[in-house]
């Protein structure tokens, strides 16, 4: 239903998202009197395109960039070869686009992840162990990413994390806190078990053996947050597109997901450029929420004390 001219020209903070949207309007709740005392309307869009167009958008909302660079940044094959390209070895694992460029490489880990170069959230991930690869049949428009060894564990288990970005106004900023999600069995090194290395399915569920949690709750959280956010410093020619794309009111909210090793090194494996955010209720409130909250503080002009700038 579209809204009334009266109502978009109020002072205030006037939403428009098809993504998360009772997590947007909490955070909008929270900004909402500010705005409306200093007699402000900001006009705020998160809007999925595949979707459909937003039939309220006007040229002044601050809203998305275009598509086209979303895309780009999504895309494995495409991050990959920047990561070629720019001469950065070193904050993602080895990418291969052949199982015989792989097989060059088989000494560099003893476990491979296929991986669909659109698709998140796991779905189309196979583990294949490296002595495997002569017999594998790598899929169309998928990659292979070696496995990361020495990982940090929590509890006995594998862990995937995840930190928040917003690119806005040619500059990027990191949130202050992110999330973990902690895998269901024990790990071991040895398997190539999808449920081991990958599956987080159900962990929503107050019986799961898969749990996620805020990063906040690592041992030795701000040693780590700082190593993290130290390696995503060195996402500026990685993400340099995206960032020549946005401007005053033209922004992208990115998940980056990361795993941890022993030795203190941290190792991106994928970006999200439209990611999930409706999680549990917990990183819901205490994280997500926020995140919109100081993002859109930010873009409007106001206090946005737990965004801090990268570059």
């Amino acid at each position: 239903m579209a809204v009334t001219e009266e109502a978009q020209n109020k002072p205030g903070l006037q939403i428009f998202v098809n993504r998360a949207s009772r997590l947007f309007n909490a955070a909008a709740e929270n900004i909402q009197a500010e705005l409306v005392l200093s007699n402000r309307n900001v006009r705020f869009s998160y809007w999925a395109t595949f979707y459909g167009d937003n039939p309220d958008a006007r040229l002044e909302d601050i809203q998305l960039i275009e598509d086209k660079s979303i895309s780009e940044i999504e895309n494995k094959a495409r991050v990959a070869r920047k990561l070629k390209e720019k001469n950065v070895t070193d904050l993602f694992p080895m990418t291969c686009f052949s199982t015989e460029e792989a097989i060059e490489h088989k000494d560099v880990c003893s476990l491979w992840f296929s991986k669909p170069i659109h698709l998140s959230g796991g779905r189309g991930i196979e583990c294949i162990p490296s002595g495997q690869l002569a017999d594998y049949s790598l899929p169309a428009h998928s990659i292979l990413q070696a496995g990361v060894s020495d990982l940090f564990l929590m509890e006995g288990k594998k862990f995937t994390g995840r930190i928040y970005l917003l690119i806005w106004n040619k500059r990027c900023y990191v949130f202050d806190d992110g999330f973990v999600l902690l895998h269901g069995p024990q790990f071991d090194a040895n398997s190539d078990s999808y449920d081991v290395h990958v599956n987080h399915a159900g962990y929503e569920k107050a019986d799961s053996d898969i749990e996620m949690r805020l990063m906040s709750s690592l041992s030795d959280f701000h040693l780590w947050k700082k190593r993290i956010d130290e390696q995503a410093e060195k996402l500026a020619p990685i993400i340099e597109n995206q960032l020549e794309a946005s401007s005053q009111n033209r922004y992208l909210l990115l998940g980056v997901d990361l795993l941890l090793q022993n030795s203190g090194r941290v190792q991106f494996i994928e970006i999200n450029g439209i990611p999930n955010f409706v999680h549990t209720q917990i990183v819901n409130r205490q994280l997500n929420i926020p995140f919109f909250e100081h993002s859109i503080r930010l873009m409007a002009g106001l206090p946005a004390t737990r965004l801090r700038l990268l570059f």
